[in-house]
């Protein structure tokens, strides 16, 4: 596929040749979906991935609000948990507690977008009728661009993991 690049938010990211990302020209209005804004919370060890995603997060369209929380404070944000539409869960070194608390958060949340990122390359993933709502699993070492994309796909996304 031939692509170029393009800026947006200060992350490169990929447009396909053809397809600009300039306003359209007069007379052509695409078919616009009805985005409801939501909330998201990221879940990780790592202060610094924390704020970094939350930032990135932030710039995003659809994106109301965004909440990083460090797993040992989850009882202290619950009621933001419960609120969020989507969940970037940083899986700890210790995948068993990881995958407990992963359940406890798919507990308090409503919606089922949840981003996994792992430094575990050999990680094995629920079956889908286990219920976690993994739309999509990346290594926490992702390129900006990788991640980006992989969110824009979960947030326009009509049919959403089990």
């Amino acid at each position: 596929m031939d692509v170029a690049f393009s800026s947006r938010a200060g992350v490169e990211s990929l447009i396909p040749r053809g397809l600009s990302s300039e306003r359209p020209a007069a007379g052509f209005a695409p078919a616009a979906r009805p985005a409801a804004a939501l909330r998201a919370v990221v879940v990780d060890e790592s202060a610094l991935l924390r704020l970094g995603l939350t930032r990135m997060l932030e710039s995003m369209p659809g994106v109301a609000r965004v909440d990083g929380v460090d797993p040992d404070e989850l009882s202290v944000h619950s009621s933001i948990i419960r609120e969020a539409g989507l969940l970037v869960f940083g899986m700890p070194h210790d995948v068993t507690s990881g995958w407990r608390l992963l359940r406890k958060l798919r507990g308090m949340l409503p919606a089922q977008r949840v981003l996994l990122l792992s430094d575990n390359m050999w990680l094995h993933m629920p079956a889908p009728e286990m219920g976690y709502g993994i739309c999509c699993c990346l290594p926490k070492t992702a390129a900006l661009v990788t991640l980006e994309a992989a969110i824009g796909s979960m947030l326009e996304a009509e049919v959403l993991a089990a």
